[in-house]
């Protein structure tokens, strides 16, 4: 049956929120995480290789192991979106955002009537259909964690109207394509892009949105906690599996004489 969107509910209660980065369609990495104690897995539809079959598998891990599968679409399309939610995923974060329209199709793809267009089915939150429909409809509409990510450009000079459309609940800062659409590709700490956070940051206050980011190490949780972003990405499975690698490779080949 539906499972209760703890992540929303906590957003909505004024806490702080961490998720993973999961690229790698493995249920087992999505358990792990779970157990780890992440609030919330972050499914790559948009770089990865993710299928909606895939995504029931991944639900079904995450579900057991006590962690939100959010997953990253590839688009706005009704396509892109409708498939991965019946499959089982509790929020969606849209990317390459570039206008409210964008963000006001793909909600419209992601709700049932009367707050969107949602195509009806018997989707396994539903319990294949065990769960009254007009109960499911109004429960998934609800329990729905909507986030739009700003990484263009077009989003940052449209931040205010983006941010104003009903439903988006968060605003997550994609720093690489920003960095790289402000000219300062990989300069985090370059001025212009703590001044995009500090517009992004604005825009979510005066318009009562989650802000969000992603943080390359603990190191930088502090200070965006201090920002005020709530919404936190802490890592990615493919960072780790190369990190964790390459660091027990590299002290085994120093014990070669």
């Amino acid at each position: 049956m539906l499972q209760v969107n703890q992540v929303k509910i906590r957003l909505q209660e004024g806490g702080v929120q961490f998720g993973c980065l999961q690229t790698l369609s493995t249920p087992g990495i999505t358990e792990i995480l779970g157990h780890t104690g992440y609030d919330f897995v972050m499914l790559d539809g948009e770089h990865g290789p993710l299928l909606p079959a895939e995504m029931e598998n991944l639900a079904r891990a995450a579900e057991v192991s006590g962690v939100s599968p959010i997953v990253r679409v590839p688009g706005c399309h009704s396509r892109d979106i409708s498939r991965l939610l019946d499959a089982g995923a509790a929020g969606i974060i849209l990317p390459n955002v570039r206008n409210s329209d964008e963000v006001e199709s793909a909600l419209n793809a992601a709700r049932y009537l009367p707050a969107g267009s949602r195509g009806l089915s018997m989707p396994r939150q539903a319990g294949y259909g065990a769960m009254p429909m007009p109960e499911f409809v109004e429960y998934a509409n609800r329990n729905l964690l909507f986030a739009v990510q700003i990484e263009t450009l077009d989003a940052l000079n449209d931040i205010d109207a983006i941010l104003a459309v009903e439903g988006v609940d968060v605003a997550l800062l994609g720093p690489l394509d920003m960095s790289a659409a402000l000219g300062v590709l990989g300069e985090f700490d370059h001025p212009d892009m703590e001044a995009a956070r500090q517009q992004i940051i604005s825009a979510c206050e005066k318009n009562g949105v989650v802000a969000g980011t992603f943080a390359l190490g603990p190191d930088q949780v502090a200070p965006l906690l201090e920002q005020g972003f709530r919404f936190i990405l802490l890592g990615a499975d493919l960072i780790f599996l190369r990190q964790s690698a390459q660091q027990m490779l590299l002290a085994a080949r120093g014990q070669v004489e």
